[in-house]
């Protein structure tokens, strides 16, 4: 092999090894920075903290502020007084009625 030989593949394997390491940091920082977001947009911000945000970056003034505010605890205080509806249990779901079941 002649000189250029041996300095296109010197070239060749240095291209090679820096797209090797180039993406395996690609692939774990976009594997940590995925896990963050994931983290991160699951996190529900609750009904007061939007109002809060809403309020903090001017789309709202503290008149509406305070109005909402009640609004929010007035509902919340009724949505805790009504009763809690729960799943049915496996034994009243449809098609498991026995011979004395009658209709439903």
């Amino acid at each position: 092999m002649t000189g250029w030989g041996w300095m296109a593949m010197t070239i060749t394997a240095i291209v090679f090894w820096v797209l090797v390491i180039a993406g395996v940091i690609a692939l774990v920082y976009y594997a940590l920075t995925s896990v963050v977001d994931r983290f991160e947009h699951h996190a529900r911000a609750t009904p007061e903290q939007l109002l809060a945000e809403r309020y903090a970056r001017g789309e709202i003034d503290e008149s509406e502020y305070r109005r909402g505010l009640d609004t929010l605890k007035a509902n919340g205080d009724a949505a805790e007084s009504r009763p809690r509806r729960t799943a049915p249990s496996p034994s009243t779901s449809a098609g498991d009625s026995g011979p004395g079941d009658g209709p439903r």
